[in-house]
């Protein structure tokens, strides 16, 4: 802690546990104190918000199987001739540069733009919820800070058209709820938290040119609008905290 207090012009002000100071002069917005303080707890064992939407992300397209049609074949022969396949990689953002072979077909999942971070209204604060009370360590509970919205792009390389064409086809079948009338998918990502990813399928691009024709890929990119919940692993605050009885017998 600082031992330096720096001339305020504040009746009272505080220091945080990171060595700054916030005045205290009574008004807080509406805001109550937290006894102790929520400083965040880094276990190691959770990601950042951002990262779990990709790994929410992950875990859709890694369980779809796909179906080829020799599109060909069914246009001149009227014959139908159907393969399956999986992905081969899936990446999380732009394939490092010791990936320049990209094994086919793979996709990345990552985000062009920035992700906005939708905070709460200044009355609303950043709740805690009650119901994860020392569910991921002992004496502690989530705080929610923000609303987390990303554009997410599923950027693919086929090495035929027609696998490219059962990937737009199986994505388009997989973005609907498959247990009910929903349209997107949502998922419970366990690496943050049990949060809920949310994603909703906004366009599909072909990516072609001459160079990727030449070197027989087919590429292609799925947009897709994302969002979950940005949260923070505290110490339980004094308020909430359940009372402790003593008993004499």
């Amino acid at each position: 802690m600082s031992t330096d207090r720096p001339p305020r012009a504040y009746p009272d002000f505080h220091e945080n546990p990171d060595g700054t100071f916030v005045p205290r002069d009574g008004v807080h917005d509406g805001q109550r104190d937290l006894l102790p303080q929520q400083v965040p707890l880094v276990t190691g064992k959770y990601l950042d918000d951002f990262t779990a939407l990709q790994i929410g992300m992950w875990l859709i397209l890694d369980a779809l199987t796909f179906t080829t049609v020799d599109r060909l074949a069914l246009i001149t022969d009227g014959v139908v001739e159907k393969n399956t396949f999986k992905l081969t990689r899936i990446f999380l953002d732009w394939p490092d540069s010791e990936d320049d072979i990209i094994p086919v077909p793979s996709v990345t999942i990552m985000s062009p733009e920035e992700v906005e971070m939708q905070l709460a209204g200044p009355l609303s604060g950043q709740q805690t919820y009650e119901d994860t009370l020392n569910l991921y360590e002992p004496n502690t509970v989530l705080k929610k800070l923000y609303e987390l919205n990303a554009t997410l792009q599923v950027v693919g390389w086929f090495a035929h058209k027609d696998e490219r064409a059962a990937f737009r086809r199986g994505l388009i079948e997989a973005f609907h709820e498959p247990g009910d009338e929903r349209s997107g998918r949502r998922v419970t990502i366990p690496h943050y938290f049990d949060r809920v990813g949310r994603y909703d399928l906004m366009g599909i691009t072909y990516d072609d040119s001459v160079d990727f024709a030449r070197s027989k890929q087919w590429p292609l990119t799925a947009r897709f609008a994302a969002d979950i919940e940005a949260v923070s692993l505290v110490q339980i605050p004094v308020d909430i905290r359940p009372p402790r009885f003593n008993v004499d017998t």
